[in-house]
């Protein structure tokens, strides 16, 4: 992934929020970016991802733009709001995730996180009567269904406990380990066994540093 002199602002009037973003990732590399809220962290995940554009620069995934279908088919993303389809129970929205990346069956490696984050208990309830915490880890496990070459995550501590999070960290490194590349950003500082072996970087004024 590049992301090569990134700018961004949302209105003709705003300031930039983005200035002058240089990132160049290999497969493997694992990445946290740090800002407090409003800094910018959360609207340089998505243009990565492709679900906004810059304001100038440009971004390619695999050589390509993020929303060609072979390079979306490579990204698993989890924003602060959970992706889901409220109306469907937690079965039926990984189903349906299943079948729009045309995977026909659930592999060991999807069952040990369906585990790990505790979601089986939940299996048959629709999104909508979940907690944000739950629908959280649903998401998560949405965005793993179709096992990504690259993981994003904005603030992997949202809606989650204790527990809850030290499992994450844990999927987090065995996908790493596995060659997954890793994009994590968050307002504050993460334990030492997730930010252990990564690339870390901070928003200050728009700018990426590290």
């Amino acid at each position: 992934m590049e992301v090569k002199n990134v700018w961004k602002k949302y209105r003709e009037s705003t300031d930039w929020v983005l200035k002058q973003v240089n990132l160049s990732l290999q497969k493997g590399d694992g990445v946290i970016i740090y800002g407090p809220n409003g800094s910018g962290k959360s609207t340089l995940i998505k243009i990565m991802a492709g679900l906004i554009p810059p304001t100038k620069g440009e971004v390619t995934v695999l050589n390509s733009h993020p929303l060609d279908k072979k390079v979306k088919n490579k990204l698993g993303v989890v924003l602060h709001e959970p992706m889901l389809y409220r109306e469907l129970t937690v079965s039926e929205n990984l189903s349906l995730f299943k079948k729009l990346y045309k995977i026909t069956r659930t592999d060991e490696m999807l069952s040990n996180f369906i585990e790990l984050l505790g979601i089986r208990r939940y299996w048959n309830a629709r999104v909508n009567e979940l907690s944000f915490g739950w629908r959280r880890r649903v998401d998560i496990l949405r965005a793993l269904v179709h096992n990504p070459s690259i993981f994003m995550i904005d603030e992997p501590t949202t809606g989650l406990d204790e527990a809850s999070f030290s499992n994450l960290v844990r999927i987090i490194n065995e996908l790493n380990s596995m060659g997954k590349t890793i994009i994590l950003s968050s307002p504050h500082t993460l334990p030492r066994e997730l930010v252990e072996g990564k690339k870390v970087f901070y928003i200050r004024e728009g700018r990426l540093v590290s």
